[in-house]
């Protein structure tokens, strides 16, 4: 039923996951 909002939240949080890591592995390309 809930599903496809599942799904979004499920791609909200790996995109931020995909982001803090990002940064993490990459201190210098921080602001």
């Amino acid at each position: 039923m809930s599903l496809q909002k599942r799904f979004s939240d499920f791609t909200v949080i790996v995109s931020l996951a995909d982001f803090c890591f990002d940064s993490l592995n990459d201190p210098v390309a921080r602001p």
